[in-house]
This record gives C-alpha cells, sequence and structure tokens, in this order.
C-alpha cells in the first residue's frame, strides 16, 4: 500500500473525536534530511484516524533546507505540527539526545517514531497498530514489515519476513541475537513504559551509537510485541550513517557498541553464558579487523564502561 492521498488540517481534524486528548505522538528526529524530511512528513499527514495525534519534529541543527522544508509544513498545519529546533548539535554529545528531548514532549498515550530519512507507506499504520494496543494490554510495543530503499533507488520488499511464535519463542534472546528485527519507524510503543525506561537505563547516558537496540531490550521483558507482517514503512539505507558505513574504523566502533550493549544485558539478565557471548563477539570483530580490533573497540568498551560507573556513583550521590 502507498500513500495516494495528503490531507489539509481540518480534514485530519474533522475525523477526531471531541475529546481534546491526545491519543499517539509521532516522533521525528531529523538532521540534514532536506532530500527526504518531506516525503516523512506526508507519511504522517496522511494519517486517518479517529482521534487526536500529534507530529514533533526535532531539527538537531541541521545547515541545509531542511528547517525551511519542516516550517513550510508547520505553517499549513499549525495545530499538528510541533516544531524543535536546536542550536547545536545534539547528537555529537550523544546518541539518545534527540530522542530523549523530543520524547519528552510527547504528551500522548502512544509514541511512534520516524527519523526524518525514513518513511511511512500506510495511511492507516498508526490506526492499525493503535487499535491492536487498546484491545490488548499485555502487549506494549506494535511494530511492522518493511522495505528498504537505497541511495540507488533499489527497493526490497518484506526485509523483516516471517517470525514462528512457537512455545519455545524467547523475546530478549530473539532480539539479541539478531533473529527477531524491529524496524524503528514501524514502531507504536506506549509512551509510560518508553520514557521510565528512558529514564532508569544508564546506557541512555552514554554516547553509545545505537538506541533502537537498548530500547527493545529494555522493554522485552515489560509485556509482550506484536508483529503487523504488511508492509507499513519504508527504511532508507544510506551510504553512510551510524549503522552503514564503509569506514572500518567507524563500523568497527558501532560493532564496539553494539557488543558493549549486549553484554550489559547478558550480564543483567543473566541470560546465555557470558564466555559464548563474549567469544562469538571477539570473533566477528577480530574477522574484520584486528589491528582496529586493538585500537578503536577496546577503546570503546573501556570508555563505555566508565562512563556507567561515573553515572552510577552520580546516582549514589
Amino acid at each position: 500500500m502507498e500513500i495516494d492521498k495528503i490531507w489539509n488540517e481540518k480534514e485530519i481534524t474533522d475525523r477526531w473525536d471531541d475529546s481534546g486528548i491526545v491519543k499517539l505522538s509521532i516522533v521525528c528526529t531529523t538532521f540534514n534530511h532536506e532530500e527526504y524530511i518531506e516525503q516523512a512528513i506526508l507519511g504522517f499527514l496522511s494519517q486517518i484516524t479517529s482521534y487526536r495525534f500529534e507530529v514533533i519534529i526535532h531539527d538537531d541543527a541541521s545547515d541545509d533546507n531542511t528547517v525551511n522544508i519542516i516550517e513550510r509544513y508547520k505553517k499549513s498545519h499549525p495545530n499538528l505540527i510541533r516544531v524543535l529546533k536546536q542550536d547545536e548539535n545534539q547528537y555529537s554529545k550523544g546518541y539518545f539526545r534527540p530522542f530523549l528531548y523530543s520524547s519528552d514532549y510527547a504528551v500522548g498515550e502512544y509514541i511512534a517514531f520516524c527519523e526524518g530519512d525514513d518513511f511511512w507507506l500506510d495511511p492507516y499504520k498508526i490506526d492499525k497498530q493503535v487499535s491492536h494496543l487498546d484491545k490488548y494490554p499485555n502487549f506494549i510495543l506494535s511494530h511492522s514489515n518493511a522495505c528498504s530503499l537505497s541511495q540507488s533507488n533499489v527497493i526490497t520488499h518484506n526485509i523483516n519476513g516471517k517470525y514462528n511464535y512457537d512455545k519455545n519463542f524467547d523475546l530478549f534472546n530473539s532480539i539479541l541475537s539478531h533473529s527477531y528485527i524491529i524496524r524503528t519507524a514501524s514502531v507504536v510503543v506506549r509512551t509510560e513504559l518508553l520514557k521510565s525506561a528512558f529514564k532508569n537505563n544508564m546506557l541512555f547516558q552514554t554516547d553509545i551509537k545505537l538506541g533502537d537496540l537498548i530500547i527493545w531490550l529494555d522493554l522485552s521483558d515489560k509485556g509482550g510485541f506484536f508483529y503487523h507482517d504488511e508492509e507499513m514503512v519504508c527504511y532508507r539505507v544510506l551510504l553512510e550513517s551510524a549503522s552503514h558505513s564503509s569506514n572500518v574504523i567507524k563500523k568497527l566502533s558501532f560493532q564496539s557498541d553494539i557488543f558493549f550493549v549486549e553484554g550489559w544485558f547478558f550480564l543483567k539478565r543473566k541470560s546465555f553464558t557470558i564466555f559464548k557471548y563474549v567469544s562469538i563477539r571477539l570473533l566477528w570483530l577480530i574477522k574484520q579487523n584486528l589491528i582496529n580490533l586493538t585500537t578503536v573497540s577496546i577503546k570503546r568498551l573501556i570508555r563505555h564502561s566508565i562512563d556507567i560507573k561515573n553515572i552510577k556513583k552520580k546516582r549514589i550521590i
């Protein structure tokens, strides 16, 4: 399904009930996405719901035309879109800052994520997900299948595939083993639980260069995750990003952060054996590049450990 209609503000709000309560907050973080942000915004404005939702767009001090595009849509949808503008880039100070800052402004019962370079395909996306979460309170997060779009405009469909939910299915270990993939742009999550995770998990106060994995792992023991096997969103694969890079140093830094996060949760949950986990991860890193492993990866692991130790000290004080 693809978006074929963009609604003006009156058309959107005329469908809402008169409760005045924001049911869902769409949180979009963006930086220098002038080529992509409009497509993301159009996906938000295509949504059809019977309840009030808001769009919070956090611009992380873009120096291209991103802000002008956002402001144009803010002007045409003033009661729907809120814009948060930074004078200084927050991502450079810590990966989680844009997410933490913008999510703090969300007032909806649920939060839907979408970074400025991804976009939604289904005008009933959030309505389908919210309806399911409302009906089944034991589920705390909803996500969907997706397609991917490369910078050379090559589309790959159904990149998640199907999952086997048998009686032995273990959500936590499935996320850790990367056999259960959650696309951030497809997620709708209960706001209260998300904000609690941001507040209480010390990993969110470090400069670790991945945020979604920590969220999913932290929430995996709080309730069920429901998967819609529908292609509701499109995930854009850029040549250079936090998770994709041709630079070996950046690639190893990112993998080192994954290594640290997974190790943190293994120890916290006492899941799997730490020896087996460390062995598997070190073999992967060594296979990539032994020299850079010693100069980059181990340094990052040590620094993250020191950061966590200092955060613990502050909390005691």
